[in-house]
């Protein structure tokens, strides 16, 4: 999993982080997608909007965009 803090440049960019990560099946990348939920939970931020494609998913929120593909799909 990589973690790119973007904060510094978070109105050019968007967001304040990126988070990529790969799981060799759609139930680790549910995993880590809930995983993400759980952690931003606390800090008061709602878990993100996913758009699912059955290989991954894009997650976003007003300070995180997360990217979580198996790795055939990321080569594609």
């Amino acid at each position: 999993m990589i973690i790119i803090d973007t904060s510094g440049e978070a109105q050019l960019v968007g967001y304040d982080y990126i988070v990529l990560a790969s799981g060799d099946s759609d139930r680790q990348l549910e995993a880590i997608s809930s995983a993400v939920d759980d952690a931003l939970r606390p800090t008061g931020v709602n878990p993100p909007a996913r758009r699912s494609p059955p290989t991954g998913c894009w997650s976003t929120t007003a300070t995180l965009i997360a990217h979580f593909f198996t790795p055939d799909a990321r080569g594609q």
